[in-house]
Order: structure tokens, then sequence, then C-alpha cells
């Protein structure tokens, strides 16, 4: 979610073969998004939502600019290597280096 907060994300892949129950918090703006209320309140965002979190992530994408891929059968890694929460995204640059 921070690299969609960030409008890092190119394109959002989302394995639906992968059940997520979860639920985010939305504002205004397309990419306000976060697991927790309290994150977005904290930068200020207003009109918060709770919604699935499928929702959620396709919405901070859309609205970012990013395309969306939807895979299956688990394949969402690199290399066919599974992402446990069926979520990746290839990013337009990658981090600045932790120091």
């Amino acid at each position: 979610m921070a690299a969609l907060r960030a409008e890092q994300v190119d394109t959002l892949l989302l394995d639906g073969g992968i059940e997520r129950d979860g639920t985010a918090w939305i504002a205004e703006n397309p990419t306000h998004v976060a697991l927790d209320r309290e994150e977005l309140e904290a930068m200020g965002a207003r009109s918060l939502h709770r919604v699935p979190v499928d929702a959620a992530l396709l919405r901070a994408a859309a609205g970012s600019g990013a395309s969306f891929q939807p895979l299956g059968g688990g394949r969402t890694g690199l290399v066919g290597r599974p992402v446990e929460d069926g979520v990746a995204a290839v990013l337009r640059w990658s981090p600045a280096p932790s120091r």
C-alpha cells in the first residue's frame, strides 16, 4: 500500500485464486489507502471509508494511472513463485536503499 500511496506502482498484480477477506481504508484522494484508519488520519486525509481490500487496491492503482493484471493459480511472483497474499506489483522505480 505504501507503493500505491507513493504512486510508484506501474502494474498491480492480483491473484484471483487467493481469497482476501480483509478491509482497507480509503479517502477522497484515490491513492490515500491504508489498512489502518489512523494511518490516513495522520496524513490529514478526510472522508474516510472502509472497503474490501481488493476494491481499495484497484481504486488506488487506477487513481495513480497504474495498470492492472489479474493472475491466477497462485503464480503472482517472479518466475512463478507464489506470493503469500496474492498481491504483487511491478514498480515504476526502485525504492530508496535502506541506510
